[in-house]
């Protein structure tokens, strides 16, 4: 991502959450990157919106203009500042069913009934929820999250792969 820029605010700002141009208070952050929500954003009254320089101008002059090219990118790293993962609890869960030869690195979390099958490699800090499968021989690289009830087989994740939940990886897909 590129780097952000923004002028000083004419008084002191505290920002507090995020929220959508429509609903944001003066302690909010919000984003614009689609000119069909322009109206929304001069009538918005957000403290802080990340635009792209196209439409910094149109931010009003209660909001302070944060002027990047890339707005989603940075939307989701403010984003991230406003909620943050909750810290990984490293170990396996009781009621998780682990093949005996499967290689779990001790800072991954596995949640509540995950099964991990045969010759699966879980890599380091690795947060897989409850109700996922990892199949067999399946290998998950450093830092992925595994969502509640996704399922993996005949995979190799490389590192920070997030897998939504409910997603099916490696299986055949619809057959009629």
């Amino acid at each position: 991502m590129d780097a952000a820029e923004a002028e000083a605010p004419p008084r002191r700002l505290r920002l507090a959450g995020i929220a959508p141009l429509h609903a944001a208070g003066p302690a909010d952050v919000s984003f614009l990157d689609n000119r069909k929500y322009i109206a929304a954003l001069e009538a918005s009254q957000a403290g802080a919106v990340i635009v792209h320089p196209d439409m910094a101008a149109r931010v009003p002059a209660t909001a302070v203009a944060i002027v990047t090219t890339e707005p989603y990118a940075a939307w989701a790293r403010v984003a991230a500042l406003f909620h943050p993962l909750p810290p990984l609890r490293p170990g396996i869960h009781p009621s998780a069913v682990v093949s005996p030869d499967a290689t779990i690195d001790p800072s991954a979390e596995i949640g509540p009934l995950v099964v991990i099958g045969a010759a699966a490699e879980i890599g380091p800090r690795c947060r897989i929820a409850s109700h996922a499968v990892i199949g067999d021989g399946v290998v998950l690289g450093h830092d992925c999250r595994i969502g509640p009830h996704a399922s993996l087989s005949h995979a190799l994740l490389g590192a920070r792969v997030y897998v939504y939940p409910g997603a099916r990886i490696g299986q055949e897909g619809f057959i009629a």
